[in-house]
């Protein structure tokens, strides 16, 4: 007799967290992150909880912008952010005081540390 098990296709993700703070290094709570995939312009969407933090799990690799929004604050926007198999991106936000139709863009990628995950590996 011959035993079958499942087999589960791999999927190469990645996870996008970080930090939403003020100008005063205050957590701001209830912000809305939306990432969008520069690629296939898949969207998602997610507030920062009661800390400020944020963390966006089974994110395709690729590249990524990344905006912020909250009533009272100028409009984040950091595009560029390449997610890797396996990488905790992180983008810390800070909002500044203003109008929502201002908008602050950053340019370039996420840091390569991952303070999310502790782990060792080769290059």
């Amino acid at each position: 007799m011959v035993a079958c098990g499942g087999a589960y296709a791999q999927t190469a993700t990645a996870t996008l967290l970080g930090q939403i703070t003020d100008s005063s290094g205050a957590s701001v709570a209830g912000a809305e992150i939306t990432a969008t995939h520069l690629g296939t312009g898949e969207r998602r969407t997610i507030a920062s909880d009661v800390s400020g933090s944020y963390l966006l799990t089974a994110l395709p690799v690729g590249a990524w912008k990344v905006e912020a929004r909250m009533s009272g604050f100028k409009t984040f926007v950091r595009e560029g952010v390449v997610l890797d198999v396996n990488r905790n991106a992180r983008v810390d936000i800070l909002l500044a005081i203003g109008e929502v139709t201002e908008t602050v863009q950053v340019t370039g990628d996420a840091p390569l540390v991952d303070t999310h995950q502790v782990q060792m590996g080769r290059w």
